[in-house]
C-alpha cells in the first residue's frame, strides 16, 4: 500500500542525565479498544507458573540488544549471540522465523476467567504485569474483536518503533471513526491515517510540538491556572476544617478542560466558574459519556448495540462534542473576518489553523474535536497522582518547596522561565508520569511491511499492544518500582533506565502533539500550588489506588487537606 522503511540499528542509551535521557514523546488514547488484552495462563498447560514471583531479568542492561540476544518469548532468559565463527551455526544455516501463533499466551476462556470472574476488568495494568512474568517479554491475547501482540519488554519495544514507516498507525481507531462514517463528519489526527493522517499533523504541529512554540500559550495557560487557585481557595473555605477539597481529581480536570479549550478555540468556556455554563457542563458530561460508553461498546457483541441504549448514547455524546466545537469554531471565524477587514494581525492556534489555509473547514472541526479530547485527562489525572504522593512524603514535599523559594521572588509567581531551572519539579511530573501512565496500553498497526522481532516474523497489519504499565514498572530498570521515588529522574542517580521504559506521550511522528502544552499546564499548576499550600494527605486515611477505565484514575476521590503558607503571593 505505501513504502515503508526498512529496520534501523538500535541506538545505544544515552547517557542519564538530568531529565533522565528519555525519547521524545500524551500517549494517544485507545478509546476504541477500551480494555488491553493481556492475562494469566491458558487452561489446560498443566503446570501454571507462579504470578506471584518477581519478574526475571530479561532483558539485561540497559543498552540497545541485537536481534539474537532478544529473549526468547515465554522464558526468563536471554540467549548469548551466535558466534560468527561456530561450526554448528554455520551447518544449520540461517534459522528459521517463528510465526505469531508460536508465542504463548492466554486462551479466550482463561481470558474471560481473569477479566470478568477475578475482578481484573478494572485492573488490566497490573494484568500486564502477571502476563509479562508468565509469558516473557512477547505474548499473543484475543480480546473481542482483537487478535493481538503485546510488548512487555523496552528493548523490545524499541526494536518494534524503529521499524516505523512514514505512516504509522497506532490502530485503525474503530468506534471513533464508526462515529464520523455513521455522521458524515471529517476525520482528525486521531482516525485520519496515510497520507493525509501526515499532512493533517505537519500543520497541527506547528505552534504546538516546540517547547519554544509551547511557550507562546504561557500566559493564557497562567491565567487559567490563576483561576484555578481561586477555586481550590473557594473549595477549600467551603470545609468544615476550611483546609479539605474533596475530589481534587474533579477540580483538576475543570481546570484542564479549560485551558485546552482556551488555546484551541481562543475563549474560556466557564469550567472554572462557580457556576458552570448549561451548554458547558452538557459538553463536559458528553465527553465522560462517551468515554465510559466505548468500554460497553468494546466489550459487548455488535448485535447487542440495536437492543441495548450504549450504542445510541455514545455516537449522541460525540454529536454534543461535535457541536460544542463547531459552534466555537464558527464563532471564531466570524470575528477572524472582522479582523481580517480591519487590517489587524491574528494570533492564537485557532486562528492559525483557519488562516493558513492548509486545511479545509471540514478538517479544522475534526481536528480540534479529537485533540481537545487528547490532553485533558494526562493533565488532571497526573497532578491529582503528583499532589496525593506529595501529601503522603512532606520530605519530597519540602524539597520541592525549597527549590521553588530558590528559584522564585517571594513577591511573584512561578513563570515558563523558571521551569528549567527547577529539576525537581521536573522530575515529580516525570515519576507521576510513570507510576501512573495516563494509557496504559498503547497500540501499533504495521500496514506497510512484516516486522521482524527476536526470532519471530509478524505480517503486516499485526496488530501490536504495547503493554507500557508492564515496561515502566519494570524493577530492572526502576528498583522498587511501585515506590513513589522522583529523585530517580535527576541527575547522578544511580540506576539507569531503558529510554523506551517510559514513554508517556508516546515516539517519534505518531508522538502526542499537545505535550509541550501539557507539561506547561503541570508544570505551572504544580509550582503554583505548591508556593501556595503544604499539602496534606485526607485526615481520615483513607488510601487510594489506581483503577483503569480506558484510561488510569483514582478508584475513590482523591480528597486533600490545604494549609496555607504565610507569606505566599
Amino acid at each position: 500500500m505505501r513504502a515503508g522503511h526498512g529496520a534501523r540499528r538500535l541506538l545505544p542509551v544515552p547517557a542519564v542525565g538530568e531529565e533522565g535521557a528519555q525519547p521524545s514523546g500524551c500517549g494517544e488514547k485507545e478509546p476504541g479498544t477500551g480494555v488491553p488484552p493481556s492475562a494469566g495462563p491458558d487452561l489446560g498447560t498443566g503446570a501454571l507458573s507462579d504470578p506471584t514471583r518477581s519478574p526475571p531479568a530479561l532483558w539485561g542492561p540497559a543498552g540497545a540488544v541485537p536481534r539474537e540476544q532478544l529473549p526468547a518469548a515465554g522464558t526468563g532468559s536471554t540467549r548469548p549471540p551466535r558466534r560468527a565463527g561456530s561450526s554448528a551455526a554455520a551447518a544449520a544455516g540461517p534459522a528459521r522465523l517463528k510465526g505469531p501463533a508460536e508465542l504463548p499466551g492466554p486462551g479466550l476462556l482463561r481470558t474471560f476467567v481473569w477479566l470478568f470472574l477475578r475482578g481484573y476488568l478494572l485492573h488490566t495494568h497490573r494484568l500486564q504485569l502477571m502476563s509479562r512474568r508468565i509469558y516473557g517479554p512477547i505474548w499473543k491475547s484475543t480480546f473481542g474483536h482483537y487478535q493481538n501482540i503485546n510488548i512487555g519488554s523496552p528493548v523490545v519495544l524499541e526494536q518494534l518503533l524503529r521499524q516505523e514507516g512514514k505512516y504509522p498507525m497506532r490502530s485503525d481507531m474503530a468506534l471513533w471513526k464508526e462515529h464520523r462514517d455513521t455522521r458524515r463528519l471529517p476525520y482528525g489526527p486521531f482516525t485520519e491515517e496515510g497520507e493525509r493522517w501526515y499532512r493533517l499533523r505537519q500543520v497541527l504541529n506547528k505552534r504546538l510540538l516546540k517547547p519554544s512554540e509551547a511557550l507562546l500559550y504561557a500566559d493564557a495557560i497562567g491565567e487559567v491556572v490563576s483561576d484555578l487557585m481561586v477555586r481550590l481557595r473557594e473549595e477549600r473555605s467551603r470545609s468544615p476544617s476550611g483546609v479539605l477539597v474533596g475530589d481534587v481529581a474533579n477540580l483538576l480536570y475543570r481546570f484542564a478542560l479549560e485551558g485546552i479549550s482556551y488555546i484551541l478555540f481562543e475563549t474560556r468556556i466557564g469550567c472554572l466558574k462557580q457556576q458552570v455554563p448549561a451548554e458547558t457542563q452538557h459538553f463536559i458530561d458528553s465527553i465522560n459519556l462517551m468515554f465510559k460508553n466505548s468500554i460497553f461498546a468494546t466489550v459487548l457483541p455488535r448485535w447487542s448495540r440495536k437492543v441495548l441504549p450504549f450504542w445510541d448514547r455514545y455516537l449522541d455524546s460525540w454529536d454534543t462534542i461535535f457541536a460544542f466545537g463547531k459552534n466555537l469554531i464558527d464563532r471564531k471565524m466570524k470575528e477572524l473576518e472582522g479582523q481580517v477587514e480591519r487590517g489587524k494581525e491574528v494570533s492564537g492556534y485557532l486562528s492559525y489553523l483557519l488562516a493558513s489555509g492548509r486545511l479545509s473547514l471540514d478538517e479544522v472541526y475534526g481536528s480540534v474535536a479529537e485533540l481537545l479530547l487528547a490532553g485533558v485527562d494526562t493533565t488532571s489525572n497526573t497532578l491529582s497522582w503528583a499532589l496525593y504522593h506529595l501529601s503522603r512524603d512532606l520530605g519530597i514535599q519540602e524539597t520541592l518547596y525549597q527549590e521553588l523559594k530558590a528559584v522564585v521572588p517571594p513577591d511573584r509567581f512561578p513563570q515558563a522561565e523558571d521551569i528549567p531551572k527547577m529539576p525537581m519539579l521536573r522530575a515529580i511530573i516525570k515519576e507521576t508520569l510513570r507510576v501512573y501512565p495516563v494509557v496504559p496500553t498503547n497500540a501499533r498497526v504495521f500496514y506497510e511491511k512484516d516486522i521482524i522481532i527476536g526470532d519471530y516474523l509478524f505480517p503486516k497489519n499485526t496488530l501490536f499492544v504495547l503493554a507500557h504499565y508492564a515496561m515502566s514498572h519494570d524493577e530492572t530498570y526502576f528498583p522498587e518500582p511501585e515506590r513513589f521515588l522522583p529523585q530517580r529522574w535527576l541527575r547522578g542517580y544511580g540506576s539507569p533506565h531503558h529510554p523506551f521504559s517510559s514513554i508517556p506521550f508516546g515516539y517519534g511522528v505518531r508522538a502526542c502533539v499537545g505535550r509541550r502544552i501539557a507539561e506547561l499546564e503541570m508544570h505551572l499548576a504544580l509550582a503554583r500550588i505548591i508556593q501556595a499550600f503544604e499539602v496534606r494527605p485526607d485526615p481520615r486515611g483513607v488510601e487510594v489506588t489506581s483503577v483503569s477505565r480506558i484510561v488510569l484514575v483514582a478508584d475513590k476521590p482523591i480528597n486533600l487537606e490545604f494549609i496555607a503558607r504565610p507569606g505566599a503571593p
